[in-house]
């Protein structure tokens, strides 16, 4: 309880600092070269931005310095980028994957490290591409690696990606408004997710609806 009560203090010592996130316009215009260099469809586009923002605004949250968390954004933009390289059969598919789809679904997080070029590399990005479906429990993908084993900028997009799957994505019977996805993912803190980071997207909750 004491780490987490001085996790939450250095969010509240910054909190004058994210004012002005409340009221950002999210350009897409400065990124979306990029992005269609690496040949994302426009679904995989879409919610890549939207992620990049939420983990952004995350990374600053979890004090994470500037340069840092610029990097953080990027990543986020390029978690998915093995993606480019799964048939979109798979990627489309409305009835339950078989179990070899799966696997070839799982194996996104190393084509993506495969094809991201030379200028896009960081350890960030190159983390947060590789471990972003690892989980805070250890049952994750590729490594099996759990809790702090797993780096910040990866956990912090970990949750942003689910986040904004809870509300957007068509794929679920139905969108969540914020706080039932916050109480979807409060059930799954500690087991899928980081906790401290579930507790700053539940505390600075106005920066995401």
């Amino acid at each position: 309880m004491e780490r987490e009560r001085k996790k939450i203090n250095r969010g509240l010592d910054s909190v004058y600092g994210l004012v002005a996130l409340k009221n950002r316009i999210f350009k897409k215009k400065k990124t979306r070269g990029s992005i269609n260099e690496y040949n994302f469809n426009k679904e995989i586009r879409d919610y890549s931005f939207r992620i990049a923002e939420y983990s952004e605004i995350l990374a600053e949250l979890m004090c994470l310095d500037k340069k840092r968390c610029k990097e953080v954004k990027r990543g986020a933009y390029l978690h998915d980028l093995g993606k480019t390289l799964i048939s979109s059969e798979i990627l489309k598919k409305k009835e339950s994957l078989t179990d070899e789809e799966v696997e070839v679904l799982k194996n996104h997080t190393k084509l993506g490290l495969k094809i991201l070029k030379d200028r896009d590399r960081s350890s960030v990005v190159e983390n947060i591409v590789a471990y972003h479906h690892e989980r805070w429990d250890g049952k994750g993908y590729p490594f099996k690696l759990k809790d702090r084993e797993i780096p910040i900028e990866a956990r912090i997009v970990s949750v942003a990606d689910s986040y904004d799957a809870l509300r957007n994505r068509k794929s679920y019977k139905r969108t969540l408004n914020h706080e039932e996805a916050i109480g979807v993912l409060k059930k799954f803190s500690g087991v899928y997710y980081d906790p401290d980071i579930i507790i700053m997207l539940e505390m600075f909750g106005e920066y995401f609806r």
